[in-house]
């Protein structure tokens, strides 16, 4: 299992591209640092869900 402070700092960097990306205004108006633990928890769940659902549709190659 995988320490709490060490899945965070691995989700950091994709949970702030992936906030640029959906929340413009939010992110110009407050920093990372700024947000509360819950909304940080959030956008980190939002880019573990992505990397589930990428998993998931991937169309599967058939062996040869």
């Amino acid at each position: 299992m995988i320490d709490t402070a060490v899945e965070n700092i691995i989700y950091d960097k994709r949970a702030k591209n992936l906030r640029y990306k959906s929340d413009k205004r939010g992110f110009q108006q407050t920093r990372w640092e700024d947000l509360t633990a819950k909304e940080r928890d959030y956008w980190r769940a939002r880019v573990q869900q992505w990397d589930q659902d990428k998993d998931e549709f991937r169309p599967k190659k058939e062996k040869a």
